[in-house]
């Protein structure tokens, strides 16, 4: 089916955690994510050898009894998608939204994703293996105007990468223009939902897939309980903001400006974890370390 000729009706959005994760996660459509790997990575890998630690499944969705719990629950495990090659770990993701300290968790989630290999009784640094990331960012994250931008280990002077590279961080920025032919139709593509005549095949197929009419009605029901849980976790972190920014002043008044904000900080954490917000979700909001936030969640009980 090309372009040009596409069925009435809604789609899922492939920007949408069910989106991206049916597109580049699903162990039936593994052509798909064989290309993005060659597009992105600039690496060449045989289908037998794509291995998808965390594959697209509806399957707590379907047998939940609570759809909103199973939509909160679902929404964790399509955050992210981790494949694993011959020779390297990669990480994929796609954010949306702005948030704060978004650079520092792609580079937390790449060191642990490198780490996880590490055997730690016998502690053999030949179990670590290379971790490339890439995220595809729905909002401006540099200032230039390139579209990509890549950081790796590389000689200061030279520039010439360590061999082997042992850690990659990717961004790709959506909002942007001015790429390859091949990476311009990945954007379009993930902004529209389009797929061109002249696009690689496994992008026009990722166009087929995530039309409204291929979907199961459990995945329909699914991606709308997600854009509710969306936002109303987006409502519940303003929410907590706010409540946080009040208690964090009056308690800051009498401690000075820098305990203020730091108070400010506790205090905002305090409300988020109150309201159910995962303990990472939480560091990230506040720019507090996840074992501040988990020191607070068992003094709160």
């Amino acid at each position: 089916m090309d372009g040009g000729h596409r069925p009435t009706g809604p789609d899922l959005k492939p920007t949408s955690d069910l989106g991206f994760k049916k597109i580049l996660a699903s162990e039936e459509h593994k052509a798909i994510t064989q290309g993005f790997i060659k597009d992105f990575f600039g690496l060449e890998v045989g289908l037998d050898d794509i291995h998808i630690v965390n594959p697209y499944s509806i399957h707590a969705f379907e047998q939940q009894a609570d759809r909103g719990e199973a939509a909160q629950k679902l929404q964790q495990t399509l955050r992210d998608i981790t494949i694993e090659v011959v020779n390297a770990d990669l990480a994929i993701e796609m954010q949306v939204h702005k948030e704060g300290h978004f650079i520092q968790r792609a580079l937390y989630y790449l060191d642990d994703l490198y780490v996880s290999h590490y055997n730690d009784h016998q502690r053999r640094y030949m179990d670590l293996r290379p971790v490339w990331s890439m995220n595809l960012m729905g909002h401006l994250v540099f200032d230039d105007s390139r579209p990509l931008r890549t950081f790796s280990l590389r000689d200061d002077l030279t520039y010439e990468p360590l061999v082997p590279v042992l850690t990659c961080l990717g961004f790709f920025e959506l909002t942007k223009t001015g790429t390859t032919p091949v990476l311009a139709g990945w954007r379009d593509f993930l902004l529209t939902g389009e797929a061109q005549n002249d696009d690689p095949s496994y992008i026009r197929v990722a166009a087929d897939i995530i039309r409204w009419v291929n979907l199961s009605q459990e995945e329909r029901d699914m991606d709308k309980l997600l854009e509710k849980a969306l936002a109303t976790q987006e409502a519940v972190i303003d929410y907590a903001r706010e409540e946080g920014r009040s208690e964090g002043m009056q308690q800051g008044r009498s401690e000075g400006i820098e305990q203020g904000t730091r108070e400010n900080q506790l205090a905002n954490a305090r409300v988020a974890l109150r309201m159910g917000l995962a303990h990472a979700d939480v560091a990230e909001i506040t720019g507090l370390d996840v074992a501040t936030v988990d020191r607070l969640a068992q003094e709160q009980g």
